[in-house]
């Protein structure tokens, strides 16, 4: 009998162990299958409104929602950064027409103010409260005073200012991506970030091609940039060789640009680690020009 209670104790303790572990791997796997039932929900939803394609998520990937927008491609998904303090985002993507164009605009903070010390371009677009609340980077001055007129401020205010307080917009690489840190879950908060979004795209667009002497752009659909091509966010140019993905938060970049910035180049990202693919080209890409 004494020889048994020790042998019953050697036998429970690693199946406590493993039920106690077990219990925690069932929780968030419930967890992440219901926040997908709540996001492909949605979505399916909005889906609806739109007339779009959705493509629902599962327990490894996010859905997306597929539209278009008086003729415009447009997506509509989430992102989550790498690292232990990752964070979601709900982000909108509608073709540009004009793959050439580049404006990143976000709102100025601490790390905004070290940038500038680092030598971090900030243009001033001849606003000064919108120049004074945001940092703005890009090449063409009168194609961003084009696009960032004063109904596409009001906008990027409005967005900035509900939910996190927080808005990363990018048109580069013929694409817009308007940003917003948060996974928008429930209905009248997502519609609300679509339509101020949509807005914003119709306002920047269509100040940007009344201009006569804005870099010669044409706005036409059809020479949009296919939402599918992968894109550098570093330099704007189509990744064709020389492949790398952000160990984070798994976001393309061309090598030689990665090597250049020194880390991701998505918003929110902090990972300084990238990883090739396995079906990367061995030889080295070509030597590209920069965009400033």
């Amino acid at each position: 009998m004494n020889d048994i209670i020790p042998a019953l104790m050697m036998l429970l303790v690693p199946l406590m162990f493993f039920g106690f572990f077990g219990g925690i791997i069932a929780l968030i796997i419930y967890m992440n299958v219901n926040m997908r039932r709540q996001q492909n929900e949605v979505l399916r939803r909005l889906a609806g409104r739109l007339g779009g394609e959705l493509r629902e998520g599962d327990l490894f990937t996010s859905p997306s929602l597929r539209f278009l927008h008086h003729g415009v491609p447009a997506r509509l998904d989430y992102f989550r950064t790498g690292g232990k303090n990752s964070k979601w985002y709900t982000q909108l993507h509608i073709a540009w027409p004009d793959p050439a164009f580049r404006c990143v605009v976000y709102p100025q903070s601490g790390l905004a103010f070290v940038g500038k010390l680092l030598g971090m371009t900030d243009i001033e677009i001849g606003y000064p409260q919108f120049d004074a609340d945001y940092v703005i980077s890009g090449q063409d001055l009168r194609g961003l005073r084009a696009a960032l007129n004063p109904e596409a401020q009001r906008l990027i205010e409005e967005l900035r200012r509900f939910g996190s307080g927080d808005l990363h917009l990018a048109i580069q690489g013929g694409r817009m991506q308007i940003r917003k840190r948060g996974m928008f879950r429930d209905w009248n908060t997502l519609r609300h970030f679509t339509v101020l979004g949509l807005q914003l795209f119709d306002a920047a667009r269509g100040q940007a091609a009344a201009q006569p002497d804005s870099a010669g752009i044409e706005f036409v659909v059809a020479e949009a940039v296919p939402l599918e091509a992968p894109i550098c966010q570093i330099c704007g140019d189509a990744i064709e060789t020389e492949e790398v993905f952000c160990r984070g938060c798994r976001t393309p970049h061309h090598a030689d640009c990665w090597e250049y910035y020194g880390r991701c180049s998505v918003y929110g990202c902090t990972s300084t680690t990238y990883y090739r693919p396995r079906s990367a080209p061995a030889a080295a890409a070509p030597a590209r020009k920069r965009g400033g």
